[in-house]
């Protein structure tokens, strides 16, 4: 019996730190050299971490990693084509008027989210 209990003890720490290992590797961290707009919400250049905090993947949270750490829920859909960036995880932005407007989220070559834009 003690043996049994032990073989579930151990799978049971093993999923956890399994999905603690899995819910980390959704978390993308990268430098932004540029003032950038989300959402109608202006960022600063430096260091950002994205991430996905709820189980819908529809809500990306944006944190600036460095001074004044900002951070923005951004709402995004499911993006068609292709990363411009090919496999490579990323951002992409749009150059306007006002500068640049982060437009999409990329995962890999073929998954990615677009980045609804305020009007």
């Amino acid at each position: 019996m003690s043996t049994r209990i032990t073989r579930i003890t151990l799978l049971g720490v093993a999923l956890l730190l399994l999905g603690i290992g899995t819910a980390r590797a959704d978390a993308l961290e990268l430098k932004v050299p540029f003032a950038f707009t989300v959402q109608g919400q202006s960022l600063p250049a430096g260091e950002y971490r994205v991430e996905r905090p709820l189980n819908d993947s529809s809500v990306i949270l944006l944190k600036g990693m460095q001074g004044e750490r900002s951070a923005i829920y951004v709402m995004t859909s499911a993006a068609s084509g292709r990363n411009p960036g090919g496999d490579t995880p990323g951002l992409t932005f749009a150059r306007g008027e006002h500068g640049y407007e982060l437009t999409s989220i990329w995962d890999s070559e073929l998954i990615g989210r677009e980045v609804y834009v305020r009007r």
